[in-house]
């Protein structure tokens, strides 16, 4: 909901939910030039922050706290005579759960988003060098929300059986491209370089299914820039060795995996503790490397992992050719 007001000045009200509702901008006219209310927007600035981080942690204990318990409560029964519909429903429960926290969430955040992109486009005057500042860290913030919630939909479609393979001709230079740029923002923040190493010789055009390969490839570069204090990422693209695919590799100079973690590193319920301390975001649920698993798998790929603490982390996926559906 939208409250909105014309003449002498200009504001807006977003409603995100009945207890969120915050005041996006506002603008007096003076001298015939447009400059913003700066008494109440630090308040309000601040006030959204608050709400966006303390909205994600909740989401965060809430996906957490029902995996574990649904978890909990499948080794209980664990009897293997159970009949069928009664070991579904937890993973019912689950799948439902998720997919209304994800709807839910979906169109505010979106709504917020295209606000925060017209005040970062200059549509309501220019802003101060503090007010840009500002409005890059709640930007870096709203999309870091968005990508968990879009990870939590993806994860809740996967286990229900809802995401099947739609292979199409798909141009894997493009796709790394298009994934980089999503992540200018944070790169900007954060001061780290993303280098390209694209191969000469990969394929211009592969058949395969672009969204999952985008998925599992935005969920490793998530990564690499969260636990990279300082440094370069690099992508790699080249193509696979003895069959018709790419092999497409993220690089980070991070603070490194632990060896113990590497070989659980996969699993939907793991939180890479070894890396909590140094999350500038937070941890996360532990959702975005199980979700690369099975992206991956579904295309009959694979995907390895290199590490060592303060050394940084190397992902590699292989991903051959898909045949035509």
């Amino acid at each position: 909901m939208e409250d909105l007001q014309s003449g002498n000045g200009l504001s807006s009200r977003v409603f995100l939910s009945p207890s969120l509702s915050v005041t996006v901008f506002s603008r007096n006219r003076s001298s015939g030039q447009d400059r913003f209310s700066m008494g109440d927007q630090a308040k309000t600035r601040e006030e959204l922050l608050k709400e966006l981080t303390a909205l994600r942690a909740r989401l965060n204990k809430m996906v957490i706290a029902k995996r574990l318990a649904v978890k909990k409560r499948v080794r209980a029964k664990g009897n293997a005579n159970l009949p069928r519909r009664r070991e579904r429903n937890p993973t019912r429960a689950q799948n439902q759960l998720l997919s209304y926290i994800a709807h839910e969430l979906k169109t505010p955040l979106n709504s917020l988003l295209g606000f925060i992109q017209l005040l970062r486009n200059g549509t309501y005057g220019v802003l101060s060098p503090e007010q840009s500042q500002a409005i890059m860290r709640m930007h870096v913030d709203l999309l870091e929300f968005i990508h968990l919630v879009d990870n939590i939909l993806d994860f809740s479609r996967i286990d229900s059986g809802k995401m099947p393979v739609q292979v199409v001709e798909t141009n894997p230079r493009d796709l790394v491209e298009r994934v980089s740029m999503l992540f200018e923002p944070f790169l900007r923040e954060r001061g780290l370089q993303v280098e390209q190493r694209i191969d000469p010789d990969c394929p211009a055009m592969f058949m395969t299914d672009p969204l999952k390969i985008k998925s599992a490839l935005i969920n490793l570069l998530g990564n690499a820039i969260k636990f990279t204090p300082r440094g370069t990422i690099r992508i790699g693209l080249c193509s696979l060795p003895g069959q018709r695919g790419i092999r497409l590799s993220v690089s980070d100079t991070g603070i490194g995996i632990a060896p113990q973690e590497l070989s659980h590193l996969f699993e939907g319920n793991q939180r890479e503790a070894v890396r909590e301390s140094a999350a500038p975001y937070g941890t996360g649920t532990g959702l975005g490397l199980a979700i690369v698993k099975k992206m991956v798998s579904a295309l009959g790929g694979t995907v390895r992992v290199e590490s060592g603490l303060g050394v940084g982390t190397t992902f590699t996926v292989d991903i051959p050719e898909s045949s035509c559906s």
